[in-house]
């Protein structure tokens, strides 16, 4: 092998090692990265195309609610959705005031495993503004790589977190190759919708209108009166559209044997459902919704007497009418329950905890 060979031999081995040390200019990433906020979720988007138009998940748009978007460089704008595809957890936003903006360019080929990966997002971006975290949190950047490939979706070890959701992954050419969506309970094991499928939605739109998002909470009913018992339990919501509010729950009571040997009887909510109309204000953290609505409840009954000793009658469950008023905030929510009774109406009080809040969207 001849000096020429090898000398040529070691200018392409320097070259290509400058090749795969080629890294993004992160700025520009984040320039094309946005923030969304809609209703109290906050989320991340890139822009696509040069019209004002964001790629983001569908989960984060699924309220069907105009979203707030905001860039790097502090313009704010309005977004509406223009498309969605809910199966795949990809939608489309356009914003007027973004037109003729610089973008980012979406991969449409299949990414290599092992293939470095950028995301840029607002991982609890909501916090980016207190204490020690001001300035950071949102904008900000992780590297990984790409650990397996799917028909829909890839998967990467980059660290994505709550704020992350809908905000781009890029290659090392700054190109768009997935939308976050979801991660496991696990280190290093996050997902994301990819290029070759936000692409396709680009070319064919596919609008289907959103449905809206399901959840979980722990409700707890505190007595209303000397003869009614705290009652603990789980409820479970739907919200088509964060308009039309469906919540069902089950509780248990707490203290009730007590109560009925000290006054004689004890009463509390066992079971309840309502059906809720909601207005909500305001976004982000400091988002209020208010539910208006009624529906029906099962109420527990235990009676005590006393004869030779004390004896305690279960009575049987009573259902009842229900009006109900909700305020939500920051995922806690106070409710009110009027109960109309024969010659006499009772109002309970429950506080809601959303545990662990948002299970998804339809």
């Amino acid at each position: 092998m001849g000096t020429d060979t090898l000398l040529a031999m070691w200018l392409s081995a320097v070259l290509w090692s400058g090749l795969a040390r080629a890294e993004p200019d992160v700025e520009v990433l984040r320039s094309h990265t946005v923030r969304l906020t809609n209703g109290p979720g906050l989320c991340a988007g890139v822009l696509v195309d040069d019209q004002g138009t964001i790629a983001t998940a569908y989960h984060c748009v699924s309220t069907g609610r105009r979203t707030k978007v905001e860039t790097y460089d502090g313009v704010e704008a309005v977004a509406r959705l223009v498309s969605t595809d809910p199966r795949n957890d990809l939608a489309l936003l356009h914003a007027d005031e973004l037109a003729g903006r610089a973008h980012a360019v979406v991969r449409r080929d299949s990414v290599a495993v092992g293939e470095t990966v950028w995301a840029v997002g607002h991982p609890y971006g909501t916090s980016a503004m207190r204490g020690p975290y001001e300035g950071l949190l949102n904008w900000s950047v992780t590297r990984g790589i790409a650990s397996a490939s799917g028909p829909r979706l890839l998967q990467v070890d980059a660290a994505l977190n709550p704020g992350n959701s809908g905000g781009p992954l890029f290659d090392d050419d700054g190109q768009v190759v997935g939308i976050a969506s979801r991660k496991l309970r696990a280190d290093n094991i996050a997902f994301a919708g990819t290029g070759e499928l936000v692409g396709d939605l680009m070319d064919t739109p596919y609008r289907k209108l959103p449905g809206g998002s399901y959840g979980v909470g722990l409700a707890i009913h505190l007595p209303s009166n000397v003869a009614s018992a705290t009652s603990i339990g789980v409820t479970g919501h739907a919200d088509l559209r964060d308009s039309l509010v469906l919540s069902v729950g089950g509780s248990i009571p707490v203290g009730q044997r007590w109560q009925a040997a000290a006054v004689g009887e004890s009463r509390w909510v066992l079971a309840d459902m309502t059906l809720s109309g909601r207005a909500r204000f305001g976004r982000g953290a400091w988002s209020t919704a208010i539910d208006l609505g009624g529906g029906a409840l099962v109420q527990g009954h235990l009676a005590a007497s006393i004869e030779d000793t004390l004896r305690m009658t279960p009575g049987l469950p009573t259902l009842l009418p229900v009006v109900q008023a909700r305020i939500e905030l920051g995922g806690s929510a106070l409710r009110w329950m009027v109960v109309p009774r024969p010659g006499a109406v009772a109002v309970g009080i429950s506080v809601d905890i959303g545990f662990p809040g948002t299970l998804g969207a339809f």
